[in-house]
């Protein structure tokens, strides 16, 4: 027995425990710590070294429990109060991790790892500033530790310093060469930054340190994506999902890549309702108990959902949608899924009565807070693209739930119940069994379109000042396949002294521009015929209309926003239709305005419209000059008549509702 004054016998045991536990005899350790606290019960040593072995056998709460007595005992030991936070962390004790954090900084102002972990968990909780601070603090302690590098680096990301990002994680790399993580959050701010080559490079140098980690592979196929190489990307993700089978955010991707090349919608369906049964079909209720008022004429409330109210290419749909809407008769919440707010934002902030901030929620509690806001209509505005909440629609949080623009494919949900679409992108009694939810038709395009008022006076093209055609693809290079570069190929061959001009991000990129260049260059063209461009901002973009004659609408996956762009900057857009919705897109706008006759069934048909188009300056000059009022008579700017047949429908749905 050992006496609890004799300090040299305390010292003998703790270095017995201490070889215990270097040997792996855990057990061993923990009888010689408990030996020495039998006898001195506020030994602030044992109780710190038994609660981080306690930690280690897998005992946390146990070892917390030990922590607390030694802070107690002897408070100014900082690394005491650093693993006491740690374990804290570890339980999902955020407040209590950042108090004894700031315990351990109080006891050691240079405690590097302090100062970076007070960070990681300030950043969880909200609190973005603070953690920058804790981060430059940690650099500032230790220069060489590569963590605080890298941490700040995400922080700099999420507030659009990519600039900022970038070289702190480089730097972090510099430190610490195998850092996967900094390669990957490199990666992911290359992509921010329409960097698409360099982001596919960092990705794979993540993948290729760790090849079991499910997100690198996922970034992988993000980046391939944005390149063109969409089968490439649908691998990528199908491997990513077999290391992580769960991620339904991943399965999403695979959808979302699977629409860019697969003209077949029984497959695209397939995969959505492979998404319900996997990731949704476990948390629907067979009757779910709502209290809504079933009252079929009240004054109802409508709740959209989406990660883009801000400044986002879906934007310029959703805005005139909030804009129109009828405030007497229905109440609109608009539940923001995006920790990015700007000017879009405000404004369309201002079109809603209630305004919801959710990023941060997790989906049963954004579902808890649907319920209690009494919403009686829930809409989907993402479908499967990112930032989507259609894990919450899958809780089932209102009694009516509808999807809506994202992805023109179906949600694949059986708590979805309909579907806002035209006559035109799902033709009746055509594609209704690849749904799961029932279709509404609206009796004109299923959006509307808010121009940039940076846009231009529509002027003369450059083959009316007779530089020669110009035609153009201006959608995301995830669209473009390689068929349609090879059909782009023999429209130029078509129109001999026409060029085409590809604008995209990734298009700056060497490799990206020769693979091209090469496709073309099979079909005869020269390089000098094609202008590459890489990602431009929107008031560079704007200028394309004097630059350009023709838009070449790309297939199975047509532009939508993009070629309402398009149209309003007076360029006449070519498209060539499909079974699926998303082929059908171009045909629903130009429908809307009378333009028929740009609308093609096969490809011959579409090569034929093109190169007759460019073949008849006259023409190409009037539509050109026709194009905006064409916009505004058609319908597609009115916001309100979209408003007013989308909450008609609402009705109808809500009264069916309360009849059931």
């Amino acid at each position: 027995m050992i006496s609890k004054t004799d300090p040299r016998q305390h010292a003998a045991l703790l270095g017995q425990a201490l070889q215990h536990r270097q040997s792996g005899n855990l057990k061993a350790a923990k009888a010689a710590y408990s030996d020495i606290l039998k006898r001195d019960p506020d030994n602030a040593e044992a109780l710190h070294l038994l609660g981080c072995l306690l930690d280690e056998m897998g005992s946390t709460g146990e070892g917390v429990k030990m922590l607390l007595r030694a802070v107690k005992s002897n408070p100014n030991v900082s690394v005491c109060q650093f693993n006491l936070a740690n374990m804290l962390f570890k339980l999902g004790n955020q407040q209590g991790a950042i108090r004894h954090f700031r315990e351990a900084i109080g006891c050691k102002p240079d405690y590097a790892a302090a100062h970076n972990n007070l960070g990681y968990v300030l950043s969880l909780t909200g609190q973005r500033a603070e953690a920058r601070a804790c981060f430059e603090s940690a650099i500032r302690c230790r220069p060489g530790y590569a963590d605080p590098h890298h941490n700040l680096g995400i922080e700099l990301k999420a507030g659009a310093d990519f600039e900022g990002a970038v070289a702190a994680f480089q730097e972090a790399i510099r430190i610490k060469p195998g850092f996967a993580d900094a390669h990957c959050n490199l990666g992911s701010a290359y992509l921010q930054m329409q960097r698409i080559a360099d982001a596919l490079r960092e990705f794979q140098t993540a993948a290729q340190l760790q090849p079991a980690n499910a997100k690198f592979q996922t970034n992988l196929g993000a980046a391939a994506l944005r390149l063109g190489r969409q089968q490439d990307a649908a691998a990528y993700f199908e491997r990513a999902l077999q290391l992580h089978p769960s991620d339904a955010f991943t399965r999403s991707n695979l959808i979302l890549a699977s629409s860019y090349f697969t003209p077949e919608a029984s497959k695209l369906y397939a995969l959505c309702v492979a998404w319900d049964q996997i990731h949704a079909a476990g948390l629907r209720r067979d009757n779910p108990r709502h209290g809504n008022v079933r009252d079929p004429d009240r004054r109802l409330r409508v709740g959209y959902v989406s990660a883009d109210f801000r400044n986002h290419v879906a934007a310029y749909w959703i805005e005139p949608l909030l804009a129109g809407s009828q405030h007497t008769d229905f109440e609109v919440f608009c539940y923001c899924n995006s920790p990015i707010s700007d000017e879009v934002t405000d404004r369309l902030r201002s079109h809603a009565d209630v305004w919801v901030e959710c990023a941060a929620l997790t989906d049963d509690a954004l579902a808890d807070r649907i319920r209690r806001d009494g919403i009686d209509i829930l809409v989907d505005l993402s479908s499967h693209t990112e930032g989507h909440r259609l894990l919450v629609f899958a809780r089932q949080p209102a009694p009516v739930q509808v999807s809506w623009f994202g992805l023109p494919v179906s949600t694949g949900l059986q708590a979805m119940h309909y579907r806002i679409t035209d006559a035109v992108m799902d033709p009746p009694g055509v594609g209704d069994g690849f749904y799961s939810e029932t279709l509404v038709r609206l009796d004109r395009f299923y959006a509307a379109f808010r121009p940039n008022p940076k846009a231009l006076p529509v002027g003369a093209g450059p083959a009316s000042r007779g530089k020669g055609v110009t035609f153009a693809s201006i959608n995301t290079f995830a669209k473009i396949t390689r068929p349609m570069l090879e059909l782009w190929a023999t429209v130029l061959a078509g129109v001999p002294d026409a060029r085409l001009l590809l604008q995209a991000a990734g298009l700056d990129s060497a490799e990206l521009g020769m693979s091209v260049q090469q496709v073309f260059a099979q079909q005869g063209i020269s390089p000098d015929r094609l202008l590459l461009r890489g990602w431009t901002g929107m008031e560079e973009f704007m200028h394309l209309g004097e630059e350009v004659d023709i838009v070449l609408d790309p297939f199975p996956f047509n532009g939508g926003v993009t070629t309402c762009h398009a149209l309003w900057m007076g360029l006449p857009v070519v498209t060539l239709t499909g079974e699926t919705a998303a082929s059908r897109v171009g045909a629903s706008i130009l429908g809307q305005i009378g333009l028929q006759d740009l609308i093609a069934t096969d490809v011959d048909a579409y090569r034929t419209i093109a190169v007759g188009l460019a073949n008849d300056l006259e023409r190409l000059a009037a539509l050109r000059a026709s194009l905006r009022e064409r916009m505004v008579s058609g319908g597609v700017l009115d916001g309100a008549d979209l408003a007013g047949q989308t909450e008609a429908a609402f009705r109808t749905m809500w009264r069916t509702w309360c009849a059931a």
